[in-house]
């Protein structure tokens, strides 16, 4: 696997001399920006040395790691010259397209050089996000083969949907750079969060109105303005920080104590230990028990937001 790996990072240095009339500069991090990992990275390094996985699931590993390799590659696709604007009429075909391929929820932001990884850089600040469901019969099963296979046939399916969309973005006259969400360029969390799909949760992950955390995250870059677009949705996620604090349900059930008791909402680094958790990841199938216990998971959104705002008006 860590061959597959060392195949893909070696494609980011190619993105500077791709043939291009026009010069342009990478967007590079700044110095609030933190480490991109690889989850199949960290658990080689972390996970115990002995993965559990089901035989099944690594050709899953595998296909994930050639889409982000791809979507480096694809970028010669590009056109010399592409649009400016991405118009209303042109982000409801991309989104009508991306849906008929089973992305779940949609969103826009402007990609701040914060969000970038350390040890990578992006081509264009303008982002469309996108989510994609995990199966919830599966995750209910964590941790379990089932589980660990639902997870890791996710990052490979969205990753293969972003390249799709992205070269149908292409087809329209668009610039653009998919962005798969293993391996990703920048921190898909927060970026979601600035396109409004929902808010960061105690255990680091996005807690969206439509599935809880039972989701994975990826995004295409694009030079043409589209973050100006009245797209998002307007719904206020900030109260689900309170939540986390009170409910701490992941705090108690996590077998390696990965996640923080007094979690700051400000600091993802002080949210979870991601060394600890690659542990229960690589040896339990893919763990997933956060997922699996969170009460938006159960309970769903709705039923948890009534519940909250009542027992404040108590």
């Amino acid at each position: 696997m860590s061959i597959i790996f060392n195949q893909v990072h070696k494609q980011m240095p190619k993105l500077n001399s791709l043939n291009y009339k026009d010069s342009y500069d990478l967007i590079y991090p700044n110095d609030k920006s933190k480490e991109g990992l690889v989850v199949t990275s960290v658990i080689l390094e972390y996970g115990g040395g002995k993965s559990t996985f089901a035989y099944r699931t690594y050709p899953y590993m595998a296909r994930s790691m050639f889409q982000v390799k791809k979507s480096y590659k694809d970028l010669k696709k590009n056109k010399q010259v592409g649009k400016k604007i991405v118009t209303l009429k042109d982000f409801e075909l991309i989104k009508n397209y991306a849906q008929l391929l089973g992305v779940m929820h949609f969103g826009v932001a402007k990609v701040e050089k914060e969000m970038i990884f350390s040890n990578h850089a992006v081509l264009y600040d303008q982002a469309i996000v996108f989510s994609l469901e995990m199966d919830k019969v599966a995750i209910e099963k964590a941790p379990h083969k089932d589980a660990g296979h639902e997870v890791e046939k996710s990052y490979y399916k969205l990753g293969k949907i972003v390249n799709k969309v992205a070269n149908y973005m292409r087809s329209l006259g668009y610039r653009v750079q998919a962005s798969p969400p293993d391996g990703g360029d920048v921190n898909f969390v927060t970026l979601a969060k600035a396109a409004n799909l929902g808010e960061i949760g105690n255990i680091g992950i996005l807690i969206s109105k439509v599935v809880g955390p039972r989701q994975r995250l990826a995004a295409i870059f694009t030079d043409a303005s589209v973050s100006e677009l009245d797209v998002n949705s307007k719904e206020d996620y900030s109260w689900i920080n309170d939540f986390c604090i009170k409910c701490q349900q992941c705090v108690r059930t996590c077998p390696s104590q990965a996640i923080f008791e007094n979690a700051s909402k400000d600091n993802l680094d002080k949210r979870i230990d991601y060394k600890k958790c690659a542990l229960p990841y690589g040896t339990t199938q893919g763990c997933s028990i956060c997922i699996k216990v969170c009460p938006f998971s159960i309970h769903g959104y709705d039923r948890i937001k009534k519940g909250f705002f009542k027992s404040k008006s108590i």
